[in-house]
């Protein structure tokens, strides 16, 4: 990935950190998605990966997976929740393309509770 690629990755994300901050998310979703049409879209779900190692750990699952989901054309957000932590409610957000999960797969024992 390019530097200028690398650059266009965080600027968005930094669009999702803010967005979430004011927006609902499937608000923010749309928001996120009309900034990322004014860049190139990633071209694979390989591309998509490299876009989420560039990320690394900044923001939250939930702002990388939107970033990175609005620059790969026909990919969700999907949201999860694990059921076995009972005490204290335990979610996580990914990207999914055709219904395979491509990014933050570090977690996926959640059940997909919503799908945006």
């Amino acid at each position: 990935m390019t530097a200028r690629a690398k650059a266009r990755v965080h600027a968005l994300h930094g669009v999702a950190r803010v967005a979430l901050r004011v927006l609902p998310p499937a608000r923010a979703r749309a928001v996120v998605g009309a900034v990322a049409r004014m860049a190139p879209p990633l071209a694979s779900a390989d591309e998509a990966r490299e876009a989420d190692r560039v990320l690394g750990s900044a923001g939250s699952c939930l702002t990388r997976a939107l970033a990175i989901s609005a620059l790969l054309p026909g990919s969700d957000v999907a949201i999860g929740a694990d059921p076995g932590h009972a005490a204290r409610l335990h979610a996580h957000a990914w990207v999914e393309l055709n219904d395979h999960p491509v990014t933050g797969t570090e977690s996926l024992d959640a059940n997909r509770v919503a799908k945006f």
